[in-house]
């Protein structure tokens, strides 16, 4: 309980932009902070520093990007793609998303964290991706509700591309067995 309210409260700081050097100092501080289970901590405390300086906060930038691209630290990388989907989502490229859609595992956590954060983009180069995950039940609902931020014509001449390529499969398996 104790990690959660120095989250919250870490959070808060950012959401209000208040700055003074002495909440500036310990949040400098905690950003530094390393070990099992800060995770949201450490995220959290980059998204203040960034709120509370204008964007400007070279160290929160760095410590953002390094646990959204951490490979070896899968948790790290899940928490913090989540909270940035959420706090900050304009700090993730819809190319890095969509390299995550394509890298990711069935099932994964990493996967369907990537799919949140493809919810309110508009960028098509993330389409061909979401429709092809759109067979995996456990992400179904999470794919249609970023379907749904797109315009429909666009996914509508996706989906139509993307059927008539199966049935040209579905026709050239048929006619291979013959």
């Amino acid at each position: 309980l104790n990690q959660v309210v120095r989250t919250e409260a870490v959070r808060a700081c950012g959401l209000y932009k208040y700055d003074s050097p002495q909440l500036r100092l310990k949040l400098e501080e905690l950003l530094t902070t390393d070990g099992p289970g800060l995770e949201n901590l450490r995220i959290s405390d980059a998204i203040s520093l960034l709120r509370m300086t204008s964007w400007q906060h070279t160290k929160a930038h760095v410590a953002v990007y390094k646990m959204l691209h951490n490979e070896q630290a899968l948790k790290s990388r899940i928490v913090a793609l989540s909270t940035v989907g959420k706090e900050l989502p304009e700090l993730i490229s819809d190319g890095y998303l969509a390299y995550l859609l394509h890298i990711s595992p069935p099932g994964s956590s990493l996967l369907e964290s990537a799919v949140r954060c493809c919810s309110g983009r508009r960028s098509t180069i993330l389409l061909p991706q979401l429709v092809e995950k759109i067979s995996d039940l456990s992400l179904q609902n999470l794919v249609v509700n970023a379907l749904l931020t797109y315009e429909d014509t666009t996914v509508l001449v996706l989906a139509k591309t993307s059927i008539e390529n199966a049935v040209s499969q579905i026709i050239e398996q048929a006619s291979s067995h013959m």
